[in-house]
C-alpha cells in the first residue's frame, strides 16, 4: 500500500501545478474578466422579446359594384366586323359586312360601321373589361362590355328611334388577345359579331 500514499501524498503538487499551468490560458483570462467586469458582455445578439411586429397589409375585397365597373380597356384599334343575326331572316336580307373603324382610349370608344340596314352609324361611350386572365406571358383573354350611344337608325327599323336620333346599346365584349393584335366577339342584343383589332 506504499504506493497508494505516495500517490496521496503527489495529488496536491500535482493539482497546484495544473491550475498554475491553467492561470496562464487565455480561457483563464477571459474568464477572470467577465467575472471581474460583467459589463463586457455582449448582449447585442440576444433575442429583442419587445420588437414590434408590423402585421401584413389586409387586401380588401372589391365590393359588387366595384366589379360590375370593371376597369378601363387600353388604347385599341378595331378595324373590320361582321355580323350575324338570331334571326335567320335577318341574315338573308340585312348587311352582315360592317366595315367598322373604332378606337378605345383610358376606357371610351368612338366608332363607325354599315349597320345592318346598310347605313353609316357613329357610336361612342365606356368600354371596360371585368377580367383578363393572361394563359401565357404573350396570350391572354378579356370578358369586358361597352355601354353608350348610337345614331344611323330609324323609326322604320326601331320604334324608339321616332322619338331620339340616338339610341343605347349595351354590348358584351370577349377578347382574345396574342402580343399586340386579336380577335374581338360580341354580343349587342340580337346580334353576334366579330373583328380585328390592334392594341397599343
Amino acid at each position: 500500500m506504499a504506493w497508494l500514499g505516495l500517490a496521496i501524498a503527489l495529488c496536491p503538487s500535482i493539482l497546484r501545478a495544473d491550475i498554475a499551468s491553467f492561470n496562464n490560458t487565455p480561457a483563464a483570462t477571459a474568464i477572470a474578466d467577465v467575472v471581474n467586469n460583467p459589463a463586457t458582455i455582449d448582449t447585442s445578439s440576444s433575442t429583442n422579446t419587445n420588437a414590434t411586429v408590423t402585421p401584413a397589409p389586409i387586401m380588401e375585397e372589391k365590393g359588387f359594384w366595384s366589379k360590375a365597373w370593371g376597369t378601363a380597356m387600353p388604347t385599341t384599334i378595331y378595324l373590320g366586323m361582321v355580323t350575324t343575326h338570331f334571326n335567320p331572316a335577318s341574315d338573308t336580307k340585312d348587311n352582315w359586312n360592317n366595315n367598322l373603324i373604332a378606337a378605345s382610349y383610358d376606357g371610351f370608344f368612338v366608332g363607325t360601321f354599315l349597320n345592318s340596314f346598310g347605313v353609316r352609324a357613329y357610336a361612342a361611350g365606356i368600354a371596360r373589361y371585368w377580367f383578363t386572365t393572361d394563359v401565357t406571358p404573350n396570350f391572354n383573354y378579356s370578358l369586358g362590355y361597352r355601354l353608350g350611344l348610337v345614331s344611323g337608325y330609324t323609326k322604320t327599323f326601331i320604334p324608339l328611334a321616332a322619338y331620339t336620333p340616338v339610341l343605347p346599346f349595351p354590348q358584351v365584349v370577349y377578347d382574345l388577345s396574342y402580343h399586340n393584335v386579336g380577335l374581338e366577339l360580341s354580343w349587342c342584343v340580337v346580334t353576334v359579331s366579330a373583328g380585328f383589332f390592334y392594341r397599343f
